[in-house]
C-alpha cells in the first residue's frame, strides 16, 4: 500500500467506534470483514482503519461500506421474507461450530506444544475467531445507518409517546448477560428467603441445591469479564461477592428479576405498538433490528468466550519468550516466527500504531509514523465538549438504569473506571 493509496483512505468519510482493545483481538474481525463475510453473505467491507494507543482502539468504518451493507440487507429481505430467519440460523450454526473447534484446540495440554505448534494453534484459533463474525458484521452496517430513520419514524407514528422508542426496540430475547445476572439475583433472593444476610462458601455448603446452581453458573460464565484487551477468568469467590452485593442491595436484585420475569409482557406491548404502525418501511426496519439484536448479542457472547482460547496461547508464548503479554498482543499473525526479536517493536506499537486494511492488502505503522496519521484522523472524531446532546446507537438494545460515563475523545476512554 503506497502513500497515495493511504492518502485516499484518509480522505474517506469514516464512522469512528472507540473502545478498549488490542490488535491481537481485533485483526481477526478485520480479516472476516473482507473474507468470511463475503464467503457467507456475498457482500462485505472494502476498507477499514484501526488505530491503537495504550490499549485504546478506534475502529473506523467507511460510510459507503455501511450504506452498501444496509442496502444489501434490506433488499434481500424485501425479496425473500425468510432471509432474516436464514441469517439467524446460519449465524447460530457458525458460532456453535467455531466454539466446538476452539474447545478442541484448547483441550490439548498447553505445555505439550512446541513453539511452532503454539504459533500455528494461535493462528488457527484466530481464523476461527474471525469466522464468528461472518454474518454479524452486518450489525454495524444496519444500525449505524438506520438509527436516525427509526427514531424519526417512531416519533412520527407516536409523537406524544415518550416510551414508544423504548417499547418498540425491546429486545426479542434477553441478552446473555441479563440471563447471567438474573441467575445470580435468584440465588441471592433464595439465600435471603432462607434467612441469610450474606453469601460465602460456608453458607453455600449448608444448601447443596444452591451450591450446585452456583457451581454450574461459574462453569458457564467464568469468562464474562473477558474483553478485547485480554482474558479474565473469574473464580467462584468472584461470583459469591456479586451475590453478596445483590443481597445487600435488594432493590437492584428485585429490578433484575422483575425485568426478566415481565419480559413477555413487554413483548406483548411491543406487538401492540407494532400493529398500529402505518409505515411499512418502518415496520421492516424494526423487524430487521429485532433479528440483528439477537445476532449481535450472540456475537458478543461467543467473541467473549473465544478470547479465553486466544489469550491462553498469547500467555504461554509470552512466558516462553520472557516478554510482556501486553506487548505481545500487538503482534501480527504472520510475525510469530520473528520472536523474541520483535520485543522492542511491539512495545513501540503499544504506545501508538495504526493499521490500514483493504481486501487486497494491509500495512501497519507504529511510533511516530503512526502518530502522524492518528493526529490527522483524531480531530475528525473530537466532539464539541460544550454539546449537551448525546446521540448515537447503544451497543445493546433496550433500557438500563445506572451511572453513565460519557467519553468526549480518545484521551478520556482510558480514564473510565469500573466504579
Amino acid at each position: 500500500m503506497n502513500e497515495k493509496e493511504i492518502s485516499k483512505m484518509l480522505d474517506k468519510n469514516w464512522y469512528y467506534q472507540g473502545f478498549n482493545a488490542t490488535p491481537g483481538f481485533s485483526y481477526g474481525p478485520v480479516y472476516s470483514m473482507f473474507f468470511d463475510m463475503y464467503d457467507v453473505l456475498g457482500f462485505g467491507y472494502t476498507s477499514v482503519i484501526c488505530f491503537f494507543e495504550k490499549d485504546v482502539c478506534y475502529y473506523l468504518y467507511d460510510y459507503d461500506d455501511l450504506e452498501h451493507i444496509k442496502n444489501e440487507l434490506v433488499e434481500r429481505y424485501s425479496k425473500d421474507p425468510s432471509y432474516l430467519e436464514w441469517l439467524l440460523l446460519t449465524d447460530a450454526q457458525i458460532c456453535q461450530r467455531v466454539i466446538t473447534d476452539m474447545k478442541s484446540l484448547g483441550s490439548i495440554k498447553i505445555d505439550s506444544y512446541t513453539n511452532q505448534g503454539l504459533y500455528d494453534a494461535w493462528r488457527d484459533t484466530n481464523k476461527l475467531y474471525a469466522k464468528l463474525l461472518s454474518i454479524s458484521h452486518i450489525v454495524e452496517g444496519f444500525t449505524l445507518t438506520t438509527e436516525g430513520a427509526i427514531r424519526a419514524g417512531i416519533h412520527k407514528e407516536y409523537p406524544q409517546d415518550q416510551n414508544a422508542l423504548s417499547i418498540l426496540t425491546t429486545p426479542p430475547k434477553q441478552s446473555f448477560l441479563t440471563k447471567e445476572q438474573y441467575e445470580l439475583a435468584c440465588i441471592a433472593k433464595e439465600l435471603l428467603a432462607r434467612g441469610e444476610i450474606a453469601c460465602s462458601i460456608n453458607i453455600l455448603e449448608k444448601y447443596y441445591d444452591v451450591y450446585t446452581r452456583l457451581q454450574r453458573h461459574v462453569e458457564q460464565y467464568y469468562w464474562k469479564l473477558n474483553n478485547y484487551t485480554g482474558s479474565h477468568t473469574l473464580s467462584k469467590g468472584d461470583f459469591i461477592s456479586e451475590i453478596s452485593d445483590l443481597m445487600k442491595d435488594s432493590n437492584t436484585m428485585d429490578v433484575l428479576i422483575h425485568a426478566v420475569e415481565t419480559h413477555a409482557d413487554r413483548l406483548a406491548q411491543r406487538q401492540e405498538y407494532l400493529n398500529n404502525i402505518q409505515d411499512n418501511t418502518l415496520k421492516k426496519l424494526l423487524e430487521i433490528n429485532n433479528v440483528l439484536f439477537e445476532i449481535h448479542d450472540r456475537r458478543k457472547e461467543y467473541m467473549t468466550k473465544s478470547i479465553t482460547y486466544l489469550d491462553m496461547f498469547f500467555r504461554e508464548i509470552a512466558k516462553r519468550h520472557h516478554m510482556s503479554v501486553s506487548d505481545l498482543r500487538y503482534i501480527l499473525p504472520n510475525e510469530f516466527e520473528q520472536l523474541p526479536n520483535l520485543s522492542d517493536d511491539l512495545h513501540t506499537r503499544r504506545k501508538a500504531s495504526i493499521y490500514f486494511a483493504t481486501k487486497e492488502e494491509h500495512i501497519v505503522f507504529s511510533g511516530n509514523d503512526a502518530k502522524q496519521y492518528i493526529d490527522i484522523l483524531t480531530p475528525k472524531n473530537e466532539q464539541d465538549i460544550n454539546n449537551n446532546v448525546l446521540t448515537g446507537n447503544c451497543a445493546s438494545v433496550g433500557t438500563a438504569q445506572g451511572i453513565v460515563k460519557v467519553c468526549r475523545g480518545i484521551e478520556e476512554i482510558r480514564k473510565v473506571k469500573k466504579r
